[in-house]
């Protein structure tokens, strides 16, 4: 006759079953044919030969880079992906700065082509006064026999003035950023005065 209840730790044991499942120790059973649960067998072969079998690894995750069956990328192509972001963000920045330097560069030689004394001295004009005062501004005053119109002309063209406010018939005033140039014309000549600003 079966035991209700194991030996050792008193649980209640179920019927037809070889061990206590409480604590896992054996239960004595006459009728051991009556038994459901049989020992585990090897399926296919017999006891004799049911040995240990070394079993070669096999991969659970794809190599880095390579794609998951789903089409995602593993894990090492997220890293190198950030990289070359990286990079190409440093890239783009170093453009940017070059681009920006060019113009800097471009305007500082504009500025200087049109500050430089023989960019604003008319072609054939005599020099009456050129000084630099004490505050850094600088005042240059030409004669030429040249008519007013001529004159005009030749500053506009070659020096791509800002503003020209025409005074009288025979006067003008241009700017170009810190230059002012005042024409004025009496008795056959054009007095040229230009004030350069610090």
């Amino acid at each position: 006759m079966t035991e209700t209840k194991c030996s050792l730790c008193g649980a209640e044991l179920l019927p037809a079953t070889s061990f206590c499942r409480q604590c896992g120790s054996a239960v004595s059973d006459t009728n051991a044919e009556k038994r459901s649960e049989a020992p585990t067998a090897i399926l296919g072969s017999p006891p004799a030969s049911s040995t240990t079998q070394r079993l070669d690894p096999r991969p659970t995750s794809p190599e880095p880079g390579r794609h998951r069956p789903n089409g995602s990328l593993a894990a090492g192509s997220n890293s190198s992906g950030r990289r070359n972001l990286v990079i190409g963000g440093f890239v783009l920045i170093l453009i940017v700065v070059g681009i920006l330097t060019a113009i800097v560069v471009m305007r500082k030689h504009d500025a200087s082509a049109i500050s430089g004394p023989v960019a604003l001295r008319y072609p054939g004009a005599q020099t009456v006064v050129d000084m630099t005062n004490t505050d850094g501004s600088r005042t240059i005053q030409l004669q030429t026999k040249d008519p007013l119109a001529g004159v005009e002309s030749w500053y506009q063209t070659n020096l791509r003035l800002s503003k020209t406010v025409r005074l009288t018939s025979t006067s003008v005033v241009m700017k170009k950023e810190k230059v002012t140039i005042t024409l004025a014309e009496e008795d056959g000549t054009t007095n040229i005065l230009i004030k350069q600003a610090p």
